[in-house]
């Protein structure tokens, strides 16, 4: 008699992989913090928006890490804040600031 059998037919779909694509989303965790260097980092997780029509509604998109130190990860820093909507020019004093201030964005 075994422990446990397998069954696929029998499984939780809210575990399923994200598809990749396009979705309206919502910053849900935004934690500041360093990276083993030292360096300043940023770790977001989104809620995939459940009030749009779309695949995936509240899909949990998990575990993004920020970093702001090479050229690349500005630019990518950059377009999570237009996706959010920030205008231009946007100041943010730390981390720290930047997380409070993307908690329940939307982002397209």
């Amino acid at each position: 008699m075994s422990f446990f059998k397998f069954d696929e037919t029998n499984v939780n779909t809210g575990f399923e992989l994200v598809a990749e694509g396009k979705y309206e989303a919502v910053i849900v965790n935004a934690e500041a913090g360093k990276t083993q260097a030292g360096k300043d980092k940023l770790s977001v997780d989104f809620e995939i928006r459940s009030d749009v029509p779309q695949n995936h509604q509240g899909a949990k998109v998990l575990y993004n890490t920020f970093t702001f130190e090479h050229e690349v990860s500005v630019k990518i820093v950059n377009s999570l804040l237009k996706a959010c909507g920030f205008g231009n020019n946007h100041a943010f004093h730390s981390a720290e600031d930047m997380g409070k201030q993307l908690i329940n964005k939307n982002v397209k």
